[in-house]
């Protein structure tokens, strides 16, 4: 028969269809199984971005706009904003942090010391003796300390001498200038000389007056051989321009110093030509710190197996648990809450804790491959050469000496040309006119002497001075002392030119000084009291010999 035929036939079909929709079933399930997987996957990565702090970062419109760094006519036309991203690079670089505060320790330090050195030979009248001259040298060193460590020299009762100069400097290299004006008041009671720092930006003309002949440019005034001769200062009270002349007509002092790097008639700091490998340096950084920071938190998806359970492991509304408070008491759980922590997910120890996982899903991590392996390596690679573009090792820059002592002392030595450089600019520019201001108005007061201080060339007689901060590094202090002494006695160098390395000052004024200070420690090392014999002492001296000699006969 062959309905049995059929029959067969029927449930073969009957079974393929059932085959074909169990497979359509199982697709389904495993597409909606991804699907889900995806879902959770990005709801967990955007719970833990939500709640990580966002990386503070320089990429703006100032800096990666359309106008380029290197564009020239940012620092040649427009000193205001070449002055913004400078400082703009130095508060978001790290390294430009490094290289602006190795500069400003190492040139200037806690302060430049004063040490005066007249040219006794031009000076009319001049004291013959060493110990004569020293006591003028004394005098004056012993004044401009007092007046330097006081608030008083500025005019604002803010900062002393020595601070003001090392915050100048710091905005030298920053802002790639400043302005400070020297004001004189009228009395007999301390030095005349004080001292006011302008703004860079508050050097502008608005309402105020050019002399016939002159022409301005960015607040300076200048005659026709392009020479400045006056500043205009903005009062922010009044919204208008002062002009205030470089030197008095009459008395020739100066009223105005203004300090600048670059060959402008304004100033360009040493970031210039580094502002967008600064910047983006710095950007680098933050990211590779971001992305540690994002795996140190956690980062989780959940794969959930083909026909498993697809429970949500994670909340909806994302992380429980985070900047919570924890009860210290012991407190009664109620059934429908232990319920509700068991399908929570708690972050409040630190550490996920997923209590509600379904049946055949499994919990992975993720790798964002991040920070990157050779992050070190390039970054440090970079950081190499933007040192080595302004003359400063990466070694001193870092603190970090790990080579051998020749590289080391190598890398000291090649950066100290620099540094020397440095402290010499800002002596002639600004420390030498500050002392020759304030020995003017010590004359003026009469606590100092100095003949024929009228004539011009005599006064640069008088205000000859070195000044002394901190000295070179050694490594091997012995080594360095004893490579000097051997130089020296093979005549291989001078005494002068390695008292000039050292950081010393002048070698034969060191001598004169020497032979003043070694009569001093001559006398100082000499008894207080010297025992003189007397009559009683000598007598009583004589009978113990007697006597000995009495009992040695008997």
């Amino acid at each position: 028969m062959r309905i049995p035929l059929i029959s067969n036939i029927a449930n073969y079909r009957k079974i393929k269809s059932e085959k074909i929709q169990a497979e359509t079933k199982m697709i389904r399930e495993r597409t909606h199984a991804i699907e889900k997987m995806t879902e959770a996957k990005e709801k967990a990565l955007d719970a833990v971005i939500a709640f990580a702090e966002k990386p503070t970062m320089s990429l703006n419109d100032e800096l990666y706009g359309n106008r380029s760094a290197y564009s020239s006519d940012i620092w040649q036309s427009n000193t205001d904003y070449a002055r913004r991203i400078s400082r703009i690079a130095y508060w978001e670089s790290p390294a430009a942090q490094a290289m602006q505060g190795r500069f400003v320790d190492l040139v200037i330090g806690p302060k430049l010391e004063l040490q005066s050195n007249p040219v006794w030979d031009i000076i009319p009248g001049s004291p013959s003796t060493p110990e004569e001259r020293q006591k003028i040298i004394k005098n004056i060193e012993s004044r401009y300390r007092l007046w330097a460590k006081s608030k008083k020299s500025d005019y604002i009762l803010e900062k002393n001498h020595y601070q003001r100069s090392r915050y100048n400097f710091g905005e030298l290299l920053i802002d790639g200038e400043y302005f400070v004006i020297l004001r004189y008041s009228a009395t007999m009671k301390r030095n005349p000389l004080s001292v006011q720092i302008i703004k860079p930006e508050n050097v502008k003309r608005i309402d105020s007056k050019v002399a016939q002949g002159n022409t301005e440019k960015d607040g300076i005034e200048y005659n026709s051989k392009g020479a400045a001769v006056a500043y205009h200062i903005l009062n922010a009270t009044t919204g208008k321009s002062v002009r205030v002349p470089r030197f008095g007509v009459k008395s020739g002092r100066t009223f105005v110093i203004h300090n600048k790097l670059g060959h402008g008639r304004r100033g360009v700091g040493i970031f210039a030509g580094i502002i967008s490998e600064l910047t983006k340096l710095s950007d680098f950084q933050a990211l590779e710190i971001q992305a540690a920071v994002i795996n140190a938190l956690f980062a989780v998806w959940v794969e959930t197996e083909i026909g498993g359970e697809t429970k949500k492991t994670i909340p909806k509304e994302g992380i429980s648990g985070i900047n919570s408070t924890i009860a210290t008491t012991s407190q009664r759980v109620t059934g429908a809450e232990f319920e509700a922590k068991l399908n929570s997910t708690d972050f409040s120890h630190g550490g996920i804790i997923t209590q509600n996982m379904g049946e055949g899903q499994k919990l992975h991590s993720f790798d964002t491959k991040r920070p990157t392996a050779n992050f070190e390596t390039f970054f440090n690679a970079v950081k190499r050469n933007l040192y080595s573009a302004k003359g400063m090792s990466k070694a001193v820059a870092d603190y970090d000496f790990n080579g051998s002592y020749s590289a080391a002392r190598g890398e000291l030595l090649v950066f100290w040309n620099r540094v020397m450089t440095l402290r010499f600019d800002h002596s002639v520019d600004y420390e030498d006119e500050i002392f020759r201001m304030w020995l003017w108005g010590e004359i003026d007061n009469n606590n100092i002497d100095a003949p024929g201080w009228q004539d011009e060339t005599i006064q640069d007689a008088w205000t000859n001075a070195y000044w002394t901060g901190p000295q070179r590094p050694d490594i091997d202090p012995l080594r360095s002392a004893k490579g000097a002494e051997i130089d020296s006695n093979n005549i291989w160098k001078t005494d002068a030119e390695i008292a000039a390395e050292r950081g010393g000052g002048d070698w034969n004024e060191n001598v004169e000084r020497k032979i003043v200070e070694n009569k001093m420690k001559a006398t100082a090392n000499e008894p207080i009291v010297r025992l003189e014999k007397t009559s009683y002492s000598f007598s009583e001296n004589k009978t113990e010999s007697k006597s000995e000699s009495k009992t040695v006969e008997e």
